[in-house]
């Protein structure tokens, strides 16, 4: 088991890399900060990596909620919010009886899944899920990814930009969606051992690097190519997602 604070250089760099994108993702370009998670499933063991990578997100949802004021789009988080707790209720569930070994193999396929639902977006600009069943569908799968892998930001996204928002309602809504969902996961992660002081003392190590990252996303966001970014986190992501499948199949 690799210790809580590596002594390996390359692996803070590592770290560190990833919760830059996680401050990034929040204020410039969503749906970077998936690496990040995929990062830390690696480094870690499997189960515990959803407990470390909690906070840090909550922590970068945070600054999102300020960064974003008065742009959210209330109808949209509550559309999603009712079946999205019964999904985290049926994750903790799951991820209470997996071991760090399935669970490193299940969470490597949700990734890779959130990486074809982006795909699949893409491949179809002109849907509009606009029915109830619909935002029940990615409510309640969002809420189960999210609880067992900390990785429903890009179904949301996909959700989310399928409603057409402009550029800061996407960000506002998406920032207190995640802020709730994340605060609600915490009692979970607390009860499963994944959440402690230890992973909480990791976080605050790297909390600097955080807000680093949201203030480069805030200050590029109308500069930078999101194609870019957006591609080369998939590709990153899906490397590391077939990593976690073949580590633990």
């Amino acid at each position: 088991m690799t210790a809580l604070f590596p002594e390996d250089p390359w692996i803070w760099c590592l770290l560190g890399f990833g919760v830059l994108l996680v401050g990034f993702s929040k204020t410039g370009i969503p749906g970077v900060g998936i690496l990040f998670i995929a990062i830390v499933a690696n480094i870690f063991p499997t189960r515990l990596s959803t407990g470390i990578v909690l906070p840090m997100l909550i922590a970068a949802d945070l600054v999102a909620v300020f960064r974003f004021r008065g742009k959210t789009v209330w109808a949209h988080v509550w559309r999603l919010i009712p079946p999205a707790f019964v999904g985290i209720v049926i994750g903790y569930y799951g991820l209470k009886h997996l071991t760090d070994l399935n669970a490193g193999f299940w969470i490597g396929l949700l990734i890779l899944l959130m990486i074809v639902l982006h795909l699949i977006r893409k491949s179809f600009p002109d849907w509009q899920p606009h029915q109830a069943g619909v935002a029940l569908f990615f409510g309640f799968t969002g809420g189960i990814v999210t609880m067992m892998a900390n990785a429903a930001g890009p179904l949301v996204t996909l959700y989310l930009l399928e409603m057409k928002l402009k550029k800061e309602e996407f960000m506002g809504t998406g920032a207190w969606f995640y802020l709730i969902m994340n605060c609600v996961k915490v009692p979970f992660g607390v009860s499963l051992g994944i959440i402690h002081s230890q992973t909480l003392l990791l976080n605050f190590v790297l909390l600097p690097v955080l807000l680093l990252g949201a203030w480069i996303g805030g200050r590029i966001n109308h500069r930078i190519s999101q194609s870019w970014f957006e591609w080369t986190a998939i590709v990153f992501t899906a490397l590391a997602a077939v990593r976690l499948i073949y580590v633990n199949f």
